[in-house]
């Protein structure tokens, strides 16, 4: 019996990466998805360590991307 796994059809489009809930530490590894820039915090409310809203700034594209219910929505704009 083989291990080997069968190759993906040339359709295939890997799935993104999904941050289950904002926090503060994630800070040091997210980036602007347009321009790559830094993103700065703005904080509404928050529960134990988690950022329940608020929005990721970024200072050059100067876009806000908003944080709903810990989720943070880093969709480049117009693509929703």
């Amino acid at each position: 019996m083989s291990s080997a796994l069968p190759a993906a059809p040339a359709s295939y489009i890997p799935a993104p990466v999904i941050i289950a809930s904002m926090r503060r530490d994630l800070m040091d590894i997210l980036a602007c998805p347009v321009c790559k820039g830094d993103l700065e915090l703005r904080v509404d409310s928050e529960k134990g360590d988690e950022v329940v809203s608020g929005a990721l700034r970024c200072g050059r594209c100067r876009h806000d991307y908003p944080i709903k219910d810990s989720i943070p929505d880093l969709r480049p704009p117009g693509s929703a």
